[in-house]
């Protein structure tokens, strides 16, 4: 079994994976004037990506350094411009990341969560 930092990497892995799946549940086959138009769906979503984000900085430097291609400083940006300045998050920027960045974050997510589970 790995080490108790393995494991701990792992849940963290998994709870971002849930909020993957939570940001993205809402704007599965919906146009993107029905999700700007729907409060509920732009609070859960930006709730969602805030709370991953807040995940991403929750390792330590060699994990980082080991998946340099996951966008661990954007996620983390992403989540200071919500809760520090939700009435400035552009709906497009939301939807952007919604729609093309969470699906292929997704996928490099679940690559990682194998490995960490293997070691």
């Amino acid at each position: 079994m790995g080490s108790p930092c393995m494991r701990t990497d792992a849940v963290i892995i998994r709870k971002m994976l849930k909020y993957c799946d939570d940001a993205t549940k809402y704007v599965s086959g919906m146009e993107y004037e029905a999700f700007i138009g729907n409060e509920l769906y732009l609070t859960f979503t930006a709730f969602a990506l805030s709370q991953l984000g807040e995940m991403a900085s929750r390792f330590d430097d060699s994990f980082y350094e080991r998946y340099p291609q996951v966008p661990w400083r954007a996620m983390r940006g992403m989540r200071n411009r919500i809760v520090h300045n939700y009435d400035g998050v552009q709906f497009a920027t939301l939807w952007d990341v919604l729609t093309h960045d969470i699906p292929p974050l997704r996928v490099q997510l679940k690559e990682i969560l194998g490995h960490v589970d293997s070691e």
